[in-house]
């Protein structure tokens, strides 16, 4: 019984001088194992909305990119005259003169839901075009839808076209007026 009551005793000292510490320990470090891991997880959340914030900058600078190319922040008249006579020469039109215009910037209105005081003022400026162009009807059929999918905005306002040669041959002088737009200041 001595016997007994002497290994009850060296159990419970045993177990409260070397077992219950130990599962103290191993309580904490689930605990700080745990806490890790949900830190790392939340970590890895921010990581990700940062990432995709990251990606929506980019795919919107890519849209202003693609918007300023269609109407640039100035007007970049060399540019639109290139595009115009790269545009020409791809569909074999020969280009004779040009006439540049630019009458100045025109206030449009647009409408904004953030402004509750009846819209956004923006200038837009007009650079106007007068080509004189010779080719084929076919070739500037060609050129129009060309310039109709062309990155930057041009309008046709007016055309003008006679034959430049015989009158059974298939060739044309056309007077061609054209606008192009820029954001204004």
């Amino acid at each position: 019984m001595v016997l007994c009551l002497v290994l009850i005793v060296g159990a419970f000292v045993l177990f409260f001088d070397f077992i219950r510490p130990a599962y103290e320990e191993a309580q904490s470090v689930r605990s700080d194992q745990l806490s890790r891991r949900t830190f790392v997880e939340t970590q890895r959340a921010a990581i990700d909305q940062v990432k995709k914030l990251i990606e929506t900058f980019q795919e919107e600078a890519a849209l202003q990119e693609t918007v300023s190319a269609a109407l640039p922040l100035r007007a970049e008249v060399s540019n639109a005259l290139a595009q115009i006579s790269a545009i020409a020469a791809n569909n074999s039109i020969g280009l004779q003169s040009f006439t540049i215009t630019s009458p100045g910037a025109q206030q449009v209105i647009i409408n904004d839901v953030r402004d509750t005081r009846g819209g956004i003022v923006k200038s837009v400026g007009t650079l106007t075009f007068q080509v004189k162009f010779v080719g084929s009807y076919e070739a500037f059929k060609s050129f129009l839808q060309n310039v109709e999918t062309n990155i930057r905005i041009l309008d046709v306002r007016n055309v003008n076209f006679q034959p430049a040669g015989k009158p059974d041959q298939n060739l044309y002088v056309y007077d061609m007026t054209f606008a192009a737009y820029f954001q204004g200041q």
